[in-house]
C-alpha cells in the first residue's frame, strides 16, 4: 500500500514539473523567459540570476548600454526609465554554439540575458561563455546576430542613435 502511494507521488512530481529545480527558483518573468528560450529551441543548462536594468537617457549615451541596443530590433524610446527584469541563463543549441565551437577556450555554453517587462519579452543579449571568462565581448542579439546584422547599416544607425540620445564616450 505504501509503495503505490510513493510511486504516485513521484509520478505527480514528474508530470507537474515540481522536481525541476530551475522552475522552483524562477519568478513569473523568469518562467516567461525560460519558455521563450525553449520555444526558440535553446536547451537550458542553468539558471544564473535575476537582475533588473533601467535604461536612462544618460546611460544610453555610453557603452555598454548603447551596444546592448545595437543588437535589438526595437528602439529604446518606450523603455526609458522603466525597470526591466533581466533573466540570465546558460543555454546550448543556440546559433552562437556553431560560431564559436572551434575556439579552444569556448565552454560550449551561451550566456543569455532575456529582458522581460510586464510579462513580455522585449529583447536581450547573448554572449559566448569562455572557460577563462564568462560572457565577454560586445554581445549579440538573443538570436546570436551581430549589431551589423540587426541594424544592416550599423554606422548610420549609430549616427542616428547618437543624434537622438547623445554620446559620452
Amino acid at each position: 500500500m505504501v509503495i503505490p502511494i510513493i510511486l504516485m507521488f513521484f509520478l505527480i512530481q514528474i508530470l507537474t514539473g515540481c522536481n525541476d529545480n530551475t522552475n522552483s527558483k524562477l519568478s513569473t518573468n523568469g518562467k516567461i523567459a525560460k519558455v521563450y528560450l525553449e520555444n526558440k529551441g535553446y536547451e537550458i543548462v542553468t539558471y544564473r540570476k535575476r537582475s533588473s536594468i533601467t535604461f536612462t537617457k544618460d546611460k544610453l549615451q555610453s557603452k555598454p548600454y548603447r551596444d546592448m541596443w545595437a543588437v535589438q530590433s526595437i528602439t529604446p524610446d518606450k523603455y526609458i526609465d522603466k525597470q526591466i527584469d533581466a533573466e540570465t541563463f546558460n543555454v546550448k543549441k543556440h546559433p552562437l554554439n556553431k560560431v564559436f565551437k572551434n575556439e579552444g577556450d569556448f565552454s560550449g555554453d551561451i550566456l543569455v540575458n532575456v529582458w522581460v517587462l510586464n510579462g513580455k519579452v522585449i529583447g536581450g543579449t547573448s554572449y559566448p561563455v569562455y572557460k577563462s571568462n564568462s560572457g565577454v565581448g560586445l554581445g549579440y542579439s538573443l538570436e546570436g546576430k551581430t549589431a551589423e546584422e540587426v541594424k544592416r547599416d550599423y554606422q548610420n544607425w549609430l549616427k542616428n542613435f547618437e543624434d537622438i540620445y547623445g554620446m559620452k564616450d
